[in-house]
Order: C-alpha cells, then structure tokens, then sequence
C-alpha cells in the first residue's frame, strides 16, 4: 500500500501518513492493552507529528490539479500501509514470549508470500551480484533480519506509547 500511494499522492504526503502509525499503535495499545496515556503522552504525540510535519517538506503544496480520485486513493493506500503496520507491532506485542527470531520469520514470510504474484522471477536466471544487488540483500537481511527481532524483542517488555516512539525515531536512524 505505501509504494503504490507513492505514485498516486507524492513521497511528501504518502510518508506523512503513513507515519500517524505510532498514533494508530498507542491507540491500540490503549483498547487492547488498557495502557493509559497520559497528558505528557499526548504533548510528546503532537512534537512528534509537528516534527515530522516539518520535515516532510510539504510546505510547498499545492492541491490545484492534483486532487482528484487517485490522489485519495493514494492517501487511503498510506493510511491502510500505517494501519497494518501498527497492527503486526500490536500482535507482535500479543506474541509474548515467542522468540522474536521467529516472529521476524513468519513476517518474512508473509511477504514473500505476498509479494510473489507481483515478481519478476526472470531475474533470477540471470543473477547478478553488483553494487545494488548487495546492497539491497544487505537491508533485506539488516532492516528486515535484525532490526525486527530488535524491535520484537522490545515489544514484549514496552507500553505501545513508547514502541511509537521509538517508530517515530526508526525513520531517523
């Protein structure tokens, strides 16, 4: 949903959107979880979306034009993309006491399973190992691999409200 909401919005506003999903978590956490969210909570929330508001350059908008049906379907896209995100980490956080190497295996493997109908498995007959091929094998196995067991093994011992933070940081890092 994010990458297809790239090409009917922009990158500006998709990211945006999509990064409302730690608001989506903490409320989450809150109607599964009973945490509480306090008003330093709720203060710490709106820095960050200013914060993010700001650095997404979309200062210079301009919807003459480019409002139209595929525009909202894009936005609709990034905010289906955040609302599944903020879901898996929710049921990561249900998934106590499974290893998070695991946890990171079954998500791997969704997506393979999803992603499949949509690959170019042509490729796979003339393999290459450049730059780029490394590359992306290395933030496959980096971002994908250990990042996730990190941050599943966090979810575990965390409130949601701070899980967010921490996706609101992701990004920087």
């Amino acid at each position: 949903f994010l990458f297809s909401s790239y090409s009917k919005t922009s990158i500006g506003i998709a990211t945006t959107i999509y990064n409302t999903q730690p608001l989506m978590m903490i409320f989450l956490g809150r109607l599964i979880f009973k945490e509480i969210i306090s008003k330093n909570d709720f203060t710490w929330i709106f820095v960050s979306l200013f914060g993010l508001l700001m650095v997404s350059n979309i200062s210079d908008l301009s919807f003459e034009g480019d409002f139209n049906s595929t525009y909202i379907i894009g936005v609709f896209e990034a905010l289906a993309a955040a609302f599944f995100y903020a879901i898996a980490t929710v049921f990561a956080k249900l998934l106590k006491g499974t290893p998070p190497s695991l946890v990171a295996l079954f998500q791997m493997l969704l997506g393979i399973a999803c992603l499949l109908p949509f690959a170019d498995l042509s490729i796979l007959m003339k393999p290459s190992l450049d730059r780029e091929t490394i590359l992306v094998i290395t933030l496959g196995v980096v971002h994908t691999g250990i990042m996730y067991m990190f941050l599943y093994s966090a979810l575990h011992n965390i409130e949601a409200y701070k899980a967010a933070s921490i996706s609101f940081i992701y990004p920087a890092i």
